[in-house]
């Protein structure tokens, strides 16, 4: 072969193989959908609900929904009403019939969305991460053990705090305008926040805080990160909680949610704190998950030990009968299916039959058996009585509990239901036990004499010190300050001082 025909081949291979690397790179760069696993997906919107109501995409994936009903739709991200747990995900207005709405989705995670003006219809996009499995721009690290998971302000979340008006303290204008509340929180904390808000409602008689609750939640979330689960606390019905969720899954996601809950709810000092704290997750988590009781009870389980576990199992129980019950101030803000009018056991004898579940379950049920016998405390102790056999007592308990919240802890009233009750075993005991933790629990730290009180005015000297003991057992969890706890032994009538003395040294 001549030297011409070896330098022309040479030419043409040469040729060849930079043709080919540019077709390759002109699909990589004009294909990228190929390699990184984006595409376009369409998901239609009627009367029915969403269809599909579950897929799964890449990130920069664009996902179209198309209303092909008759009605107007708004697919928006949880968690209803506020959309607060991926805000962009949101068209912030309804589609009319025959329009659509695009969303490209630049973070990964599992997201939950539903249509805001039929909360029931929702479904679940699942996002998955780049072809590498590399973090996209939205994602966060993940915490290192031990490390407190505590996060920044971002530059919107600055914007936001910005040009706020200042408020008078205790303004009564902070229930019924968010900006006004906003600031408040800037100007007062969360904790004092939440301490006027139930003063303003006159403790949740007067006016509905459950909305106002969340909105702190949320803004403190943006304001302190996660150290807001250790400001708020479960008054009205935990509303601070579920916004300072809100504000965590938006920040977090759904990844390592267990590991991240667990960090978050160490940091309190007393046992009643870590409690509240893992309660709460209960009431967010259920809220974030469409109100899915059984993918609820997987999450909690996920937590690090029983303690955990039936503290957030609690939450998720009572956020199913708070929605039952239609409490917020709009209540179209929640829905839930696990909840009926003729079986005063559903959803206990649905739910998963293990030991911790059905304890939890029973422990809250008699709030929806009062529901559908109009408030009859007598029936449902009937109901307690024919519950099944490792269940009664916590049922009777439950019913104390009951007796506490519906005559706003009134001493006199809840003895009159308590005394009531069958008299056999101890559930009379059993009773005054739920209604003398919901005093605890309405007062939390700041516990007196108010549960003393009860106690005080029971004549029984078995059940009066049944009662004490209640209270006695529980003091250590409140506080870790002697004097505190001695403070509260001293409300005490003087026989039974020692009795709690036994429990609080």
């Amino acid at each position: 072969m001549s030297p011409r025909k070896i330098i022309l081949l040479s030419a043409a291979f040469t040729i060849f193989i930079c043709a080919g690397f540019i077709v390759v790179r002109y699909s990589y760069l004009f294909n990228k959908s190929l390699f990184s696993g984006t595409s376009t997906e369409v998901i239609y919107i009627d009367e029915n609900g969403f269809s599909p109501n579950k897929i799964e995409i890449g990130v920069n994936s664009k996902v179209i929904f198309k209303n092909t009903d008759t009605r107007e739709h708004w697919p928006a991200s949880n968690i209803h009403p506020s959309h607060e747990i991926y805000p962009e995900f949101d068209p912030k207005k309804p589609l009319k019939p025959g329009e659509e709405w695009s969303f490209v989705f630049k973070r990964s995670g599992i997201w939950k969305f539903h249509d805001h003006y039929y909360p029931q219809l929702a479904g679940t996009i699942t996002v998955s991460k780049d072809e590498k499995g590399n973090n996209t721009p939205f994602d966060f690290p993940r915490p290192r053990s031990g490390q407190v998971v505590q996060d920044k302000q971002t530059k919107k979340d600055e914007e936001d705090f910005e040009n706020l008006p200042l408020v008078e303290k205790n303004s009564d204008k902070i229930l019924t305008d968010n900006i006004l509340l906003k600031a408040y929180v800037k100007q007062y904390g969360v904790a004092e926040a939440m301490a006027s808000i139930i003063k303003l409602s006159n403790y949740g008689s007067s006016v509905d805080c459950h909305q106002q609750a969340h909105e702190i939640g949320r803004v403190g979330y943006k304001l302190s990160g996660s150290l807001t689960f250790e400001q708020c606390d479960a008054a009205c019905h935990s509303g601070c909680y579920h916004g300072a969720m809100e504000g965590f899954l938006n920040q977090k996601g759904t990844e390592n949610l267990a590991e991240n809950i667990n960090q978050i709810c160490e940091t309190f000092e007393t046992s009643f704190g870590t409690f509240e704290c893992l309660h709460g997750v209960g009431h967010g988590v259920l809220a974030y998950l469409d109100y899915d009781m059984p993918a609820t009870i997987e999450e909690c389980a996920k937590l690090k030990d029983g303690f955990s576990h039936t503290s957030c199992y609690g939450g998720m129980f009572m956020e199913n009968i708070l929605t039952g019950l239609g409490y917020g101030a709009n209540k179209e803000s929640h829905s839930t299916t696990w909840l009926n009018n003729t079986d005063p056991y559903f959803p206990c004898n649905a739910m998963s039959q293990e030991y911790e579940v059905q304890f939890q379950c029973y422990q809250m049920q008699t709030s929806w058996m009062l529901k559908i016998t109009n408030y009859d405390f007598d029936k449902v102790a009937q109901y307690c009585l024919k519950a099944p056999e490792g269940y009664k007592q916590v049922c009777f308990k439950s019913l104390g509990r009951d007796a506490g919240g519906q005559t706003l802890r009134n001493p006199d009233s809840i003895i009159k239901i308590c005394s009531a009750m069958p008299s056999e075993n101890d559930y009379i005991d059993q009773c005054y036990k739920g209604a003398v933790n919901v005093i605890i629990d309405f007062w939390g730290p700041n516990l007196k004499g108010q549960a003393s009180e009860l106690c005080k005015k029971i004549i029984n000297a078995t059940h009066k010190n049944n009662c004490y003991s209640s209270i006695a057992e529980r003091i250590s969890g409140l506080s870790n300050d002697k004097n505190i706890r001695e403070m509260i032994c001293n409300t005490f009538e003087l026989t039974y001082q020692k009795l709690c003395r036994i429990y609080t040294n």
